[in-house]
């Protein structure tokens, strides 16, 4: 993608995920603009930079700077193209690399924050609905107040939400209502491509845009009226080569509220375990990386590496993570219709993914053998299906028994969660169970006959034979 915008002259946006990323691609296209004979802007927007100006303004200001340049590339964050008003793109190509955080949820317990919610946010109701969007007053505390205030900290997401063109919808047309006892204040925001609407072209780099929550709710929201083109971009055949995934249970699904407590014994096994373990590169959740620093090799990186190209000299990495449905999703699931495991998928599947394909694995011309770390097979089993689908190699799961933990369970739990959930209806699930009882009776039958026939009193079916009369076996 970093090719057209060079090799092609034209106006450009180019969106990463994070700050250090739109530093390695401004070293990147500066190289490429060396070599080139193309002389393009290069204009650099986020907020690291010392500026006095909001991103979001700056951005705005760039575009209608830039609108008459016949070649210029403005690199800028997937939060600051979500914060700006784009409504006016004529003439600019935007191209997004890796799928943006998109869709914010939350629900949390505002009864005394009622007063600050009044003071800060006017509430315009949605016909037909028991929503309402949040209209900023004037006089409202700004986000950098918001951020430095500790007690109202937690709300700066939904602040800055507020804020852009898409807005953040809230379940309460009347403030008074959450000062109801145990009332919970559910909010969502959800910034959609088709605020893009007025670009010449949106592109966005990402193998797995429609299992993306960015992707569902964006039909939910606007049932097609976002016309999606898969392009499959073309690479160098890749050389065979094979691919280790190592798991350490088959027994329970992790997760950090686990880690942090009942499954700690569990959490020390696998640490262990990966200390033998030459590793290139490693991460996970919070909870991971404070217990693991100082005591795996290799280079520890942050659970979030999507779109950098810094670790591609290594050959192994480890992975312990999870990132499945909270409390906070519930606007996801209650309002979009999205399912528990519709979010897992999107988000710890997804990360998983993007984590172990930085590394070696990135290299078509690669033929060692690549080694992965991860906590559980249903992990390891879902990898294992992307890394097949898409040819990276050939693919082999490998339980780590040395670390006992293959069939431990999580206290209190009953079927591992990592067995699919059954999709059948209850009348189906008690006819399959009669089904197995019956064939169970049958080998048990099966069983008895030829016992029977090796101790030779086996007899046929059917009534046995009547004896015959005394009088005919007389002489």
């Amino acid at each position: 993608m970093l090719n057209e915008l060079i090799d092609h002259p034209g106006r450009y946006i180019f969106s990463s995920p994070r700050i250090d990323l739109i530093e390695e691609r401004e070293r990147d296209l500066k190289r490429m603009i060396a070599a080139s004979s193309t002389a393009p802007v290069l204009r650099i927007i986020h907020g690291g930079l010392s500026r006095s100006a909001p991103v979001a303004r700056q951005i705005s200001e760039a575009i209608e700077e830039y609108q008459d340049d016949e070649h210029v590339i403005l690199l800028i964050t997937h939060e600051g193209m979500m914060s700006a008003d784009l409504g006016d793109l004529t003439g600019w190509h935007v191209k997004i690399d890796e799928m943006p955080l998109a869709v914010v949820t939350d629900k949390v317990g505002a009864e005394a924050g009622a007063v600050y919610f009044e003071q800060s946010y006017d509430l315009d109701p949605v016909p037909g609905t028991n929503s309402s969007k949040l209209k900023v007053w004037d006089d409202a505390p700004g986000t950098r107040s918001v951020l430095r205030d500790s007690v109202v900290q937690k709300l700066v997401v939904l602040d800055k939400r507020a804020r852009t063109t898409q807005g953040v919808y809230v379940d309460v047309q009347d403030w008074a209502d959450l000062r109801q006892r145990g009332r919970k204040l559910q909010w969502w925001s959800a910034w959609t491509p088709l605020e893009l609407r007025t670009a010449e072209s949106v592109t966005i780099a990402g193998a797995s845009y429609h299992h993306s929550i960015l992707a569902k709710v964006t039909e939910a929201l606007y049932p097609g009226q976002i016309k999606i083109e898969e392009v499959h971009v073309p690479g160098r055949t890749r050389q065979p080569r094979r691919i280790f995934i190592h798991y350490f249970t088959r027994g329970h699904r992790g997760s950090s509220t686990f880690w942090k407590d009942k499954g700690r014994d569990c959490l020390l096994q696998v640490g262990r375990s990966l200390e033998t373990v030459l590793l290139g590169y490693w991460s996970g959740n919070e909870v991971v990386t404070d217990y693991f620093h100082g005591r795996l090799s290799g280079e520890k990186v942050s659970p979030k590496t999507e779109g950098t190209n810094n670790l591609m000299h290594h050959t192994s990495c480890a992975y312990i993570y999870s990132s499945k449905a909270l409390l906070s999703d519930a606007p996801l699931i209650d309002l979009f219709g999205l399912s528990r495991e519709d979010i897992e998928r999107a988000r710890e599947i997804e990360d998983i993914a993007q984590f172990v394909c930085r590394g070696d694995l990135r290299n078509p011309d690669a033929d060692e053998d690549y080694h992965i770390y991860l906590y559980d097979l249903y992990q390891a089993q879902a990898l294992a299906e992307y890394l097949t689908e898409h040819g990276f190699g050939t693919v082999e799961l490998v339980p780590v028994e040395e670390a006992g933990l293959l069939d431990t369970h999580r206290p209190g739990r009953g079927r591992p969660s990592s067995e699919p959930e059954d999709p059948r209806g209850r009348e189906e699930r008690e006819a399959q169970k009669k089904a197995d009882a019956a064939e169970r009776q049958q080998r048990r039958r099966d069983r008895l006959v030829e016992a029977k026939k090796d101790a030779g009193t086996y007899r046929g079916p059917g009534r046995p034979p009547k004896m015959p009369p005394p009088e005919a076996l007389r002489p």
